[in-house]
């Protein structure tokens, strides 16, 4: 098992490629929506002194429906990733596999070829293949097909069978990542913290900005059938500028890091 610290590191990673915002951020992101929810509720029972009390209640149960919903919508991407991750790494092995070691795990059949290489394989990769391929042969990648590739595969019939990387970790019986292995994959896609990819991430409501906007539609429809009605307006006019403000900023951020890349 790896140590707190770097069981922690691995977390991060999976919370910010998933939400798209660092810690602090989601924090002031919920406790947004924490207002905004408790003011909805204050306003219903704007009428009710009495039961005016459950306000706070039920804004609490609300926001912490929607951290439960973020929190399977974390686990669910982190298995995702995670397998992401784990097909990333038994690529790499079988990239660096011997020819003969990946053919024992492959069975010693006459008939397997192998395409080892690490970009997508293109008609010129495929074409001193298909030439010496005899009738039933079956090709193995350590990788994908372009588009081009797969239109030359099916204008020109070959009696040749292409199985892509995927079926290539069908067949072979690999190992499973361990955490260490995990944690050095990851630190190596992880950029370098720098000034602008802090900015771009720090955003309150980059990412967010589809919940707002559902959440000034739910309050603009109560405003049809619950008074006062000015102030549901009012909340939701507020959820639509949110929601405005932070399509703006994600847009702007994805043009400013697509100019950076280029730039340098």
């Amino acid at each position: 098992m790896l140590p707190p610290q770097k069981r922690l590191v691995i977390n991060n990673y999976y919370k910010r490629k998933c939400f798209g915002r660092n810690a602090l951020a989601r924090a002031l992101d919920l406790a947004l929506l924490g207002v905004i929810l408790y003011l909805a509720f204050y306003l219903l029972l704007f009428t009710r002194p009495a039961k005016q009390w459950l306000a706070p209640l039920l804004a609490l149960l609300a926001t912490g429906c929607f951290f439960c919903l973020s929190r399977l919508r974390l686990i669910h991407f982190t298995r995702r990733e995670r397998e992401r991750l784990q097909n990333l790494v038994w690529r790499d092995e079988l990239l660096l596999m011997p020819e003969t070691e990946l053919r024992a795990l492959l069975g010693q059949d006459e008939t397997i070829l192998l395409l080892q290489q690490e970009r997508p394989a293109t008609v010129d990769d495929l074409l001193p293949i298909l030439r010496g391929a005899g009738e039933g042969a079956a090709l193995f990648l350590t990788t994908t097909l372009t588009e081009e590739a797969k239109g030359f595969l099916a204008r020109n019939a070959s009696g040749l069978i292409i199985h892509e990387l995927a079926a290539l970790l069908d067949r072979a019986t690999l190992s499973l990542m361990s955490e260490t292995r995990e944690k050095e994959v990851i630190a190596s896609l992880s950029p370098k913290p720098k000034l602008h990819n802090y900015l771009r991430k720090i955003s309150i409501f980059n990412g967010g900005w589809k919940k707002y906007l559902g959440l000034g539609i739910v309050l603009l429809a109560l405003s049809i059938f619950i008074k006062p009605v000015i102030y549901y307006r009012l909340l939701s006019s507020l959820c639509f500028f949110i929601s405005g403000t932070g399509l703006i900023l994600r847009n702007k951020n994805t043009n400013y890091m697509n100019n950076y890349e280029t730039n340098h």
